[in-house]
């Protein structure tokens, strides 16, 4: 890694034939010289430290989206469908054995049938698509998830449970008061989303030690697939986004915080902290919402904290009337 001026770091450029006048071999930086101050003798030409932003910066983009998108497609396909799969089971197990074989399901499913269509249309559509999402939205704030350090995973998680939980936990599901307890049944489905954020936190961080450590190509064409896969699922999400608009249940702001329609939350969460990044950290990038001055660090945690306080009451609210 090549640091200038003591900005953000240059990584895997092809530098390895370079002669670096003034380098540091061991911190990777070039001192305190003015970034447009600071050039590199590669082969022959020079190239400035302003002339490789904007690699630097489209690099940077690649290797987030493609991190947040392996990240969350495993924890999407491990804690949303595996996880959901299991907490379904236990359900089952737990309700009235009358009911194994006879009862349907909300989704008209027989209890107590587990069909190997069902199972992989649980780990896509439960696990692997809104695990994508969640993973893009987890590197995204991921600045602001930094003040918190090993306990970031369990803060994104609380804020996801908060913010979209219901949009799972549905109150008109009768499922969740028809077989087996509903307070075990919400406690584990709730779970879930707190066991997401640390299993996508542990993932992204794991993900980024082996693609550095690692002088392959495998992870290059990993990371290729990977923001190819994340372009179509964000395609996916804005047509269903179009599509929930059209549809006619969110006529008023606050019916996103209620029923299906609260899934556009999650939209919001990936949005929102994008634009943040964008309007404060353009000119000075920043790892870390610490580093920002207190008015825009203030203003940047209210935008992405907001759908969690406002949904907040209508959770709770969701969470009461399926364990009453």
């Amino acid at each position: 890694a090549l640091y200038c001026g003591g900005g953000p770091s240059i990584r895997d450029l092809p530098l390895r034939d370079s002669n670096v006048s003034g380098f540091d071999g061991k911190t990777g930086h070039l001192g305190r010289r003015r970034e447009a101050q600071c050039a590199v003798e590669h082969r022959g030409m020079t190239v400035t430290a302003g002339a490789l932003a904007p690699a630097r910066t489209a690099l940077v983009i690649y290797r987030e989206v493609a991190n947040g998108t392996i990240a969350g497609a495993l924890a999407g396909i491990l804690v949303g469908g595996i996880g959901g799969r299991l907490a379904m089971r236990v359900a089952g197990a737990l309700s009235d054995p009358s009911l194994v074989g006879v009862a349907r399901t909300n989704n008209d499913n027989v209890l107590g049938n587990i069909t190997p269509d069902g199972t992989f249309g649980l780990i896509i559509f439960a696990g692997l698509l809104p695990g994508i999402l969640g993973g893009l939205v987890y590197v995204a704030a991921k600045p602001w998830l930094a003040m918190l350090g090993r306990w970031s995973g369990l803060g994104f998680g609380l804020v996801l449970l908060v913010a979209v939980g219901p949009a799972v936990i549905e109150p008109f599901n009768i499922d969740f008061r028809k077989f087996g307890s509903p307070q075990l049944n919400v406690t584990l489905f709730a779970l879930l989303f707190v066991l997401f954020g640390i299993a996508v936190a542990a993932l992204s961080s794991l993900v980024s030690r082996r693609w550095t450590a690692s002088s392959g190509s495998a992870w290059e064409v990993a990371g290729i697939v990977a923001v190819l896969v994340a372009g179509l699922v964000l395609f996916l999400a804005a047509f269903s986004l179009v599509n929930l608009a059209q549809s006619g249940r969110v006529a008023r702001w606050d019916d996103l915080f209620h029923g299906e329609a609260r899934a556009a939350v999650l939209y919001y969460l990936l949005a929102a902290p994008v634009a943040l990044r964008l309007a404060f950290g353009r000119v000075h990038p920043f790892s870390d919402a610490r580093q920002l001055a207190t008015g825009p660090r203030a203003f940047s945690y209210a935008v992405l904290l907001a759908p969690a306080v406002i949904g907040l009451p209508s959770t709770i609210d969701a969470f009461r009337f399926l364990v009453r």
